[in-house]
């Protein structure tokens, strides 16, 4: 894979260089266009080569995309950034119930089993202390 991205940029590179050579002729930029109340009656220009031009023209594209992309970069790691904390602070919330819920469930085995000594053995069951038909004595 290498080797063909590799092959894939020194194509692309003798591309622009080919295309650079044959296109160095001046081109005319008007940057502020002739007006009756210019200053300047032909208007603001200036002469460049086409292939420098092309390629500031590239690399101005480059930096602003860059820069969308940088923006975008930093919005989400704010956004991990805030979700981690949330998530660290979900955690803690989720160990303590669970430490609670080992408590509770401590003392009620605890309960379980005084009640079930001092009743004399326990030979009722939670369901037959619960059921409707049983008989008082």
């Amino acid at each position: 894979m290498k080797i063909i991205s590799r092959l894939l940029y020194a194509i692309v590179t003798i591309a622009g260089v080919v295309l650079a050579s044959m296109n160095m002729q001046l081109v005319k930029v008007t940057y502020l266009p002739a007006l009756e109340i210019s200053p300047v009656p032909e208007g603001a220009y200036f002469e460049f080569p086409l292939a420098l031009l092309l390629l500031a023209v590239l690399v101005a594209g480059v930096l602003i995309a860059g820069l969308g992309t940088l923006l975008e970069h930093i919005r989400l790691r704010a956004g991990l950034r805030k979700q981690s904390k949330l998530n660290a602070r979900l955690e803690q919330e989720l160990d303590s119930a669970r430490a609670a819920l080992e408590a509770a469930n401590a003392r009620a085995d605890e309960a379980s089993r005084r009640a079930e000594v001092s009743s004399g053995g326990g030979e009722d069951t939670v369901e037959e202390l619960e059921s409707p038909e049983r008989d008082p004595v």
